[in-house]
């Protein structure tokens, strides 16, 4: 049973994200396919960082190292301390040369691992576009997005396979790591 569990899980998390988010949206009179669509992108997300491997490599440390930057320079923003712009410009550059080390060592370099690669990419692209206040960042939020549909239904394609085919794991990887994490 838990294996069938696992397999279809990330196809529940999506039905499960889209049913919360929609109550959500009712109970705060603001429903509209647009707010459906982007706030189900973010509780999807927590699902693709919960089931990365990049996060559990031994490498990660670079990646780690931007997002806690990351939260640090957000968290600095909001508060309207200093170095709060410096902060948001280095923290994507680390997040996609974490990234980048992960997926030139540690995958088969497929379509889903190049889709994972390029959003990445746009998404560091938008925070650095959002903190240097650039005018028009709608094309790269909306490629964004555009992009983040296909690498979650890749994942819950290859999850619900049963296989891997989008990372290829060394042994001492596959020694530290559950077979159900993508």
């Amino acid at each position: 049973m838990k294996e069938i569990f696992n397999k279809y899980f990330a196809t529940a998390w999506l039905i499960l994200a889209f049913i919360s988010v929609s109550f959500w949206l009712i109970l705060e009179n603001n429903f509209s396919l647009e707010n459906l669509i982007s706030y189900s992108e973010y509780v999807c997300l927590l699902y693709l960082i919960y089931n990365s491997r990049s996060l559990k490599s031994k490498n990660a440390i670079i990646y780690l190292v931007g997002n806690f930057i990351l939260i640090i320079g957000i968290l600095f923003k909001i508060m309207h301390w200093p170095y709060n712009n410096e902060l948001l410009l280095v923290s994507p550059i680390l997040i996609f040369a974490g990234y980048l080390l992960f997926f030139y060592k540690h995958t088969n370099q497929n379509w889903l691992d190049i889709l994972k690669l390029s959003w990445i990419g746009i998404s560091s692209m938008s925070i650095i576009w959002f903190t240097l206040k650039l005018p028009n960042p709608y094309l790269i939020e909306h490629l964004n997005s555009f992009l983040f549909w296909p690498i979650y239904i890749g994942v819950a394609w290859f999850e619900a396979k049963g296989n891997d085919q989008s990372i290829e794991i060394n042994s001492e990887l596959e020694n530290n790591m559950p077979e159900d994490i993508l």
